[in-house]
């Protein structure tokens, strides 16, 4: 009898089995994770608002907390390859792509280029933009901490001017980003205990894709843009007692093909247009950090 093994076949493309989580899936070791997700509990003032509805970020304004299924995220984050930045199913490969972005989280996808030098004196730069100076290890390297940015703009000042409202607006900005859009760290590897990245999105994908994982919705007409709206509405629960992992593993091993939605949006009329640059083949350029976008393999 061969000798089987959870790597693949050919490890000339997937080369990073070793490290890889499935490994101890494998071996009988369950893996657990904390999701790094910090979803704001309260708003700003309507003076803050009011800046925000006016940038990329205005959607986000209108989404409410949802509950996180952390078994349905770790059975895909087993399913997950960094090499080919795709998940790995027994029907195919599939991945998030801009087009989910611009459906799900109601972020625009084109505009101007946000990349640029990083070296520079970030004290200066933060008092020019947020009006303050951060002290001690508030400030490491290139990043502020989140919790200074709630303590120091909790409130909005009466009689305050202009500047100091755009101030609030950036700073909560920088919270939308840093606690609930990208949240910094990974979990493919077995050594790694929090799941980061922007879950909500994550899960509501895994939901449009994969309908029988997903809970119903009680009125499924209603057009709530962006799509992750939904999640956060009261909920008919799925049929998955507890939505345990070894039973997610299972539906995920023996799905078909027609089982899993390759072009969910097509049923949804009443989305916005959005640019083909959806689905382009290209690098996605953060400053250091440079992902593909393998369309392609979707």
């Amino acid at each position: 009898m061969e000798y089987l093994n959870p790597g693949p076949i050919d490890t000339s493309l997937l080369t990073m089995q070793n490290e890889h989580i499935s490994n101890d899936v494998w071996n009988g070791i369950e893996c657990s994770f904390w999701p790094r997700y910090c979803f704001w509990q309260s708003l700003p003032s309507e003076p803050v608002l009011q800046v925000i509805r006016t940038t990329a970020f205005g959607n986000l304004l209108t989404l409410g907390p949802a509950e996180i299924n952390n078994h349905l995220l770790l059975a895909l984050i087993e399913r997950w390859r960094p090499e080919t930045h795709t998940f790995h199913f027994t029907c195919g490969e599939a991945t998030i792509t801009l087009e989910d972005v611009a459906y799900q989280l109601g972020i625009p996808i084109e505009g101007e280029v946000i990349t640029g030098v990083t070296s520079m004196d970030w004290e200066d730069i933060c008092m020019q933009l947020l009006g303050a100076v951060l002290a001690g290890n508030e400030l490491m390297g290139q990043r502020v901490k989140l919790t200074w940015l709630e303590r120091t703009f909790r409130d909005l000042p009466d009689n305050v001017d202009d500047d100091v409202i755009e101030q609030h607006a950036r700073a909560f900005i920088l919270r939308m980003i840093g606690g609930f859009l990208m949240p910094d760290t990974s979990a493919t590897t077995t050594d790694q205990k929090e799941i980061g990245g922007c879950l909500l999105l994550l899960q509501s994908w895994a939901y449009d894709r994969i309908q029988n994982l997903a809970p119903r919705l009680r009125d499924p007409t209603i057009p709530y843009f962006p799509l992750v709206k939904r999640w956060s509405q009261y909920l008919i629960t799925t049929n998955i007692p507890g939505h345990a992992v070894n039973i997610i593993r299972a539906m995920f091993d023996h799905m078909r093909v027609d089982q899993f939605r390759w072009m969910p949006y097509s049923q949804l009329p009443y989305l916005p247009n959005i640019s083909e640059k959806c689905r382009s083949r290209v690098p996605l350029i953060c400053f250091a950090i440079v992902e593909w976008h393998p369309t392609d393999r979707n």
